[in-house]
């Protein structure tokens, strides 16, 4: 029986290596390829997940945005709300109003020569109330009366003013035509029961 011939040194070199290489190729294949793509999935799923999370933290940080200007927007409502006229009827909120500017106007001294209570001009449920004064003082007390009404808890504005000197020769006595407007809001039902109204008629005149 014959024996196998015995591998030359060089031969034996190349067996060695042939068998290290595939022992790193099925290494690679069952073991770091395996590895690899598992680390490539896990980069994968973090990444996803998060953007989920970027997306869930931009979610809460707009619903926190959402809720504070509600909250502004609620609070600002409520302040409006009390600086409007109370009425519930226009007739109602123009007594308020008219009672509100002659009591500035005594307040500083001024003669009330007239008020003209004038029809309302109705925007929606916003019923903005106008009176009509003509003040008799000195520009001082009618600087006064103009700074009072715009800082007025309630919400006043002044469509109009005109100023002229009753007498050259007394030109600190001044006669003023000011229009001071208030603002009432109604209810749905006292809205549509309102009267169609001309908003420069003249409703009365009160002394």
């Amino acid at each position: 029986m014959k024996r196998g011939r015995r591998l030359e040194p060089r031969e034996r070199r190349v067996v060695l290596g042939g068998v290290i290489v595939a022992a790193l190729v099925l290494g690679y294949v069952y073991a770091v390829e395996p590895m690899v793509r598992s680390r490539e999935e896990t980069r994968a799923q973090l990444h996803a997940a998060q953007l989920r999370m970027d997306r869930y933290e931009q979610l809460v940080a707009r619903r926190d945005r959402l809720e504070q200007d509600k909250r502004a927007v609620e609070a600002r409502g409520a302040t409006l709300r009390e600086r409007l006229l109370t009425g519930p009827t226009p007739t109602l909120a123009a007594a308020q109003l008219q009672g509100a500017v002659k009591a500035e106007a005594q307040r500083l001294a001024l003669a009330v020569q007239r008020i003209v209570v004038e029809r309302p001009a109705f925007t929606g449920q916003v019923a903005e109330i106008p009176v009509h004064l003509t003040l008799k003082g000195e520009i001082r007390q009618i600087s006064s009366f103009l700074k009072g009404i715009e800082q007025h808890r309630l919400a006043f504005s002044i469509p109009e003013f005109t100023i002229q000197v009753q007498d050259s020769r007394n030109p600190k006595e001044l006669i003023v035509d000011v229009v001071v407007a208030g603002y009432l809001v109604q209810s749905e039902a006292g809205a549509s029961k309102r009267p169609v109204t001309t908003p420069n008629a003249k409703e009365g005149i009160v002394q």
